[in-house]
C-alpha cells in the first residue's frame, strides 16, 4: 500500500513543480512569433524607405525624373516668376498666416 501512494507521489511531483514541457514549449513559440512579428512591423518599413530614397533621392536621374514635372508644371512656374518678380524689386514674398 505505501508503495502505491509512492508512486502516486512521484507521479504526481513533477506537475507540482512546474509547467509541462509542451507548455512550456508552447509559451516560447507564442513569445518568439511576437518578437519576430514586431521586428518584421518595425523593419519592413524602415526597409522600403531606404530602398525608395536610393533609387530616388540619392540617385541623381531618379530625382531629376521625380522633380522634372513639377518645375515644368505651368502654375509652379508662374508662381517662380512672381516670386522672382517681388524679390527683384525688393518685396518681401508675401507670407499667409
Amino acid at each position: 500500500m505505501d508503495r502505491d501512494i509512492d508512486t502516486a507521489v512521484a507521479r504526481a511531483r513533477p506537475r507540482l513543480l512546474g509547467r509541462p514541457a509542451a507548455a512550456r514549449q508552447g509559451r516560447t513559440r507564442r513569445v518568439l512569433a511576437a518578437g519576430l512579428a514586431t521586428a518584421f512591423v518595425m523593419l519592413l518599413p524602415a526597409g522600403v524607405t531606404s530602398v525608395w530614397l536610393r533609387g530616388t533621392v540619392l540617385s541623381t536621374s531618379g530625382y531629376v525624373a521625380a522633380v522634372t514635372p513639377v518645375a515644368t508644371n505651368p502654375v509652379v512656374r508662374a508662381t517662380r516668376l512672381l516670386l522672382a518678380g517681388g524679390l527683384a524689386e525688393g518685396r518681401r514674398p508675401h507670407r499667409r498666416r
